[in-house]
């Protein structure tokens, strides 16, 4: 049985990789995050992810560094949609903003809870490229037609 996911779709495309090589970045910010935390990595995740969310990346620290990986041919091209990695960057956002709001109120549980959530999305997203992004939008989209029934 395969699952259908409707994803967003701009029309602008990205290099998946690229994208792929930020996850990983947010993956070990956000396990060192978890290990020991700290306001100023978790409000460094909050910028870059509103940065990529809704700036198009142009300030982005980790999107530059991975541009920097592009660059000199270390990671190869696989063009996708900008949409649902977009979307995906929205959630970052919003997981980030709550993280740095736990970590600054000291809340040690949901420090935990929202680390451990935040690296589990990070790493399938570099590993396996697997966008729960597009999951998560798929979800909405099947709740709002649902609700639009009624």
């Amino acid at each position: 049985m395969q699952i259908q996911v409707n994803c967003p779709v701009d029309g602008v495309v990205v290099n998946e990789l690229k994208v792929r090589l930020i996850a990983f970045f947010v993956f070990l910010i956000v396990l060192v995050d978890l290990i020991q935390p700290n306001i100023f990595l978790s409000l460094f995740l909050v910028l870059d992810f509103y940065c990529r969310a809704f700036l198009d990346g142009k300030l982005s620290v980790l999107s530059k560094m991975a541009s920097q990986f592009e660059q000199y041919k270390w990671i190869g091209t696989k063009q996708v949609d900008r949409a649902p990695k977009r979307f995906a960057a929205m959630i970052g956002f919003m997981m980030s903003l709550f993280l740095s709001i736990s970590v600054f109120l000291n809340f040690t549980i949901l420090i935990d809870l929202i680390a451990y959530t935040f690296i589990s999305f990070a790493f399938l997203e570099f590993a396996f490229g697997f966008c729960a992004g597009c999951f998560a939008y798929h979800f909405l989209q099947k709740i709002k037609s649902n609700h639009a029934k009624y």
